[in-house]
């Protein structure tokens, strides 16, 4: 047989052997086969639909992209802060303000707006120069929520009520006087004891400028006004050595209270409050020992300067 014939012998029986065989059997289709059952099992064909899919990835999408917005909903939920919640509440003080105002207008009107010796009978003008402060008790007891403890601020307006009573009698001796003005010196001065423990729980740190000045001029200012009215009184022929000595405590206890509202946490309108309550009380002591410092004016002077010190005090602790 020649060389080239039987060389050509086995090729075509190995062609013709492989005819039947699938790729498979081969095993040149193996690679093929995987990627094709690869791409089928993540072909969205599979027991879905390619809308279905779709629809499904987008509301994933949705779901995903939901949360952050309720959360930036759930952040700008106003919530009320601790030192706040005042701020919300009505000022007992303030809103009973037509009221003491108006009946403090009232006093003064009726009682230093004619040269008149008496315009409305004493009983009544009692009342309405009581009325501010019995105004802002009422309004106190019936606060929900007040700045300050609600029993020490009735107890200041009760007996800042009660002094101004006592004061404003005037139809007897010099001598029960006297004893009636300590009396009303002494219920004031229990009120100025109320306010001093109203600020001394407001007390702030660390102490502003404002504070600093009012405490020094406080300092040096109420010895030389005290030692100023004292003399004053002892120079009178109305006072006598008990008066002096209750003038000299009550000096010292209303210095105390404005030192104390110049350190307190609170609106400035305390501070003013406080000065104008010891410069009403300057002028009636100089007023009551025959030193008229107003040219003339003590007694308007002394209730325009008391009702607003007592109003800006108020406010501000209610």
């Amino acid at each position: 047989m020649p060389l080239g014939q039987a060389g050509s012998t086995p090729v075509r029986r190995s062609a013709r052997s492989t005819a039947g065989k699938s790729p498979a059997r081969l095993g040149y289709n193996d690679g093929w086969e995987n990627a094709s059952s690869k791409w089928t099992s993540d072909s969205p064909a599979v027991g879905k639909s390619e809308d279905e899919s779709e629809t499904e990835s987008e509301s994933e999408s949705e779901s995903e992209n939901e949360q952050p917005v309720s959360l930036s909903k759930k952040t700008k939920v106003p919530k009320t802060k601790p030192g706040n919640e005042k701020k919300t509440t009505e000022n007992c003080i303030e809103a009973a303000s037509p009221v003491v105002l108006s009946t403090a207008m009232a006093f003064m009107a009726f009682t230093y707006g004619s040269s008149e010796k008496e315009i409305l009978p004493t009983y009544t003008r009692t009342l309405l120069k009581a009325a501010p402060m019995f105004a802002m008790l009422v309004s106190t007891l019936t606060c929900q929520t007040t700045r300050s403890p609600k029993l020490l601020l009735v107890f200041a307006f009760l007996f800042s009520m009660i002094g101004d009573i006592v004061l404003d009698v005037h139809d007897i001796s010099p001598a029960e006087y006297s004893h009636l003005f300590l009396a009303g010196a002494a219920a004031f001065a229990v009120a100025h004891v109320m306010y001093i423990l109203c600020f001394l729980i407001h007390f702030k740190s660390p102490f502003a400028l404002l504070s600093h000045i009012v405490f020094v001029i406080d300092l040096v200012g109420s010895p030389v006004l005290i030692s100023a009215v004292k003399d004053a009184a002892n120079q009178s022929s109305v006072a006598d050595e008990n008066e002096v000595m209750g003038i000299l405590i009550y000096g010292i206890v209303i210095s105390t209270m404005v030192a104390c509202a110049s350190y307190a946490q609170l609106p400035t309108r305390a501070i003013i409050g406080a000065i104008l309550f010891a410069l009403s009380d300057t002028i009636l002591g100089f007023n009551r020992y025959g030193k008229d410092i107003t040219n003339g004016n003590a007694s308007v002077c002394i209730m325009t300067t008391y009702y607003l010190g007592q109003y800006l005090i108020a406010s501000s602790l209610a």
